[in-house]
């Protein structure tokens, strides 16, 4: 398996080829992924560090950013052409019961007569993994709607994929090592896939007001984009007033949780392009365990709440009653 980059710096994506996946098959034979958003030329030199900048040089190309469906092409070209770097893996969806893996070995280019979507990378793709021997929250982000979608949070079961690789995809004779790593359930790595699908079945008194951000059926609220990084979750009140800008603790200090929560509302706040009838902007901070420090902080504001969560795992016998 080639691999341009330490396992450390890698990055790992979900890439759809068509809303209904039918580009799979077409981009796993000719070695490439691609993406298109009706450009209709290079967008590939003099590309700027940050999205919003790209969008701006583009406007003309890509839309008004005040508008959802405009704005979030501009994002997801820019994440394809300055993020994505060789050596990261990419999988797409090819059914509901398989998906193609692989490497990316080039930067992105512009061609026109490789695939019907022009921004192109190669890929040096390793064969086939069966969804059934994935976790359900890595199956979740896999087949999530959208276009590209960050799965670094989930590369170590990826490694493990890979390494259970065999010419045709996974044998038979990995399949126990992989359904062990099935059985995990949502620890606070997965948090954030789980939140995002159960939405609708959690009974918070906070969340229970507010809808995930999204536009046409389209989830943009996981890792929204702002300038100074991606909230883990954007959601928007019922009546389309206020805004609800969530993040987990997971693992950072109380002080680097709290002060980021408040950067990005304040980013939401002042953002009147694309927030511009929001009146309200609040806060929740999710943690698994209280924390004194991050109570006390928040002493000193009344639009940040604080909620701890908790979960259990029970395992009961089966009646041989055959």
């Amino acid at each position: 398996m080639d691999n341009n980059q330490s396992i450390e710096n890698r990055g790992y994506w979900r890439i759809r080829m068509g809303y209904d996946n039918s580009g799979a098959e077409g981009a796993y034979k000719k070695g490439v992924i691609a993406i298109g958003f009706g450009a209709k030329k290079d967008l590939t030199h003099n590309v700027p560090d940050t999205w919003q900048e790209f969008q701006e040089m583009h406007k003309q190309d890509i839309g008004d950013i005040s508008k959802p469906d405009q704005w979030f092409p501009a994002y997801i070209v820019h994440r394809f052409i300055k993020e994505m770097q060789q050596g990261d893996v990419v999988l797409t969806p090819i059914n509901t019961e398989e998906c193609y893996i692989g490497f990316i070995t080039s930067d992105a280019y512009w061609k026109t007569d490789i695939y019907t979507d022009p921004h192109v990378r190669d890929v040096k793709w390793q064969g086939k993994i069966k969804t059934e021997y994935m976790n359900e929250e890595i199956r979740g982000s896999i087949y999530r709607r959208g276009t590209m979608h960050s799965l670094t949070k989930y590369a170590q079961e990826i490694e493990g994929f890979l390494g259970g690789m065999t010419s045709s995809g996974f044998g038979s004779n990995n399949a126990s090592s992989l359904i062990s790593s099935g059985l995990e359930f949502p620890k606070e790595k997965y948090l954030e896939g789980w939140l995002v699908a159960n939405w609708d079945k959690l009974q918070d008194d906070v969340l229970k007001n507010y809808d995930i951000y999204s536009d046409e059926g389209e989830v943009l609220g996981q890792q929204f984009p702002v300038t100074t990084g991606k909230i883990d979750i954007l959601a928007i009140s019922k009546d389309k007033t206020e805004i609800l800008v969530v993040e987990l603790k997971k693992g950072r200090t109380s002080d680097d949780v709290v002060g980021q929560i408040q950067r990005y509302m304040g980013e939401i706040k002042i953002d009147k392009k694309r927030f511009k009838n929001i009146k309200k902007v609040k806060g929740l901070i999710i943690a698994s365990q209280t924390d004194r420090r991050i109570k006390l902080a928040l002493k000193m504001t009344n639009n940040i709440d604080f909620h701890t969560y908790k979960m259990s795992f029970q395992l009961q016998k089966e009646e041989d009653d055959l």
